[in-house]
């Protein structure tokens, strides 16, 4: 019997994304919900969602707190909805649970060019303490209830459907659009990984209809600076734009990803240049209305 897919998030980029895939799927049986049809942070939010769930259901769950303006209230949110989501696994046992963590797991302050699953944690923010967290309780609930888990850890995602305002490719492309100019961190040489999101898509739903479980880092497996990037745009763009070096906090620190258990997990899998990437994500947002 085909798997029922139930996504959590699915108004978010990633699980919108998720669930415009899904449609295209023939015979496969699929829901999403959204904050405002299943509160993961409300009192109740276990036994409404275990009512969703069932011995068929591959439950991916790509929710996330919203940022508040006291990190304490997000980094609280954050937890709860984990803790619904362990206290729902516990009392239903499913066919898969994927859950979205964070490469934030092995921290943010220190420089390493090859982080692999057998990186040692070291949480250096308030979001990857409640992420790792997440990943903690939920393999004590599916161990307890028999349910198989995949936990992904993903590089910055992006593309087409983007409409965060984080530092990376679509704040870049909204500003050449709209100030004709991009503003980087210090002179923007720090390496970072950044996937596509239908390459993301595809690992995914590969992983959700197949048999493997454990912990994935979920990008490219290419690290590039965020200069590159802003010299791709440049090519993209119709007309130049202005690049102003803003003074930065922290030192810059350079990251890139081993993918090698995902490549060995999914053979055959490919990914999407970073060019052909940003020409996509420029010619999406480029028409959005203002």
């Amino acid at each position: 019997m085909n798997p029922r897919i139930v996504v959590l998030g699915s108004t978010g980029f990633v699980g919108s994304m998720l669930l415009e895939r899904l449609r295209n799927y023939e015979g496969l049986e699929w829901s999403g919900f959204s904050s405002s049809e299943l509160n993961l942070a409300s009192p109740c939010a276990s036994d409404q969602l275990t009512k969703q769930i069932d011995r068929d259901t591959v439950l991916i769950s790509c929710v996330r707190s919203r940022p508040k303006y006291d990190l304490l209230d997000t980094f609280s949110e954050e937890n709860l909805i984990n803790i619904n989501l362990a206290k729902s696994l516990s009392q239903q046992r499913i066919r898969k649970c994927i859950y979205f963590s964070t490469l934030s797991v092995y921290g943010d302050s220190e420089t390493d060019l090859c982080i692999s699953e057998n990186t040692a944690p070291s949480q250096t923010s308030l979001y990857g303490i409640s992420k790792f967290s997440g990943e903690y309780l939920l393999q004590e609930a599916s161990q307890k209830a028999g349910t198989p888990l995949i936990i992904l850890r993903p590089c910055k995602i992006y593309g087409p459907g983007d409409k965060s305002n984080a530092y990376g490719p679509a704040r870049f492309i909204k500003s050449i659009i709209r100030d004709n100019q991009v503003s980087l961190f210090g002179p923007g040489k720090e390496l970072r990984d950044h996937l596509f999101i239908d390459d993301l898509i595809d690992i995914v739903l590969r992983l959700a209809l197949g048999k493997q479980t454990g912990i994935y880092n979920v990008a490219s497996g290419s690290s590039q600076s965020f200069l590159e990037m802003i010299d791709i745009l440049k090519e993209i763009a119709s007309s130049s734009f202005g690049v102003c070096h803003v003074e930065r906090d922290n030192p810059p620190i350079d990251q890139r990803i081993d993918i090698s258990k995902l490549l060995d997990s999914l053979p055959g899998i490919t990914f999407t240049e970073l060019k052909s990437g940003l020409y996509q994500t420029y010619q999406y947002i480029l028409r959005q209305p203002c």
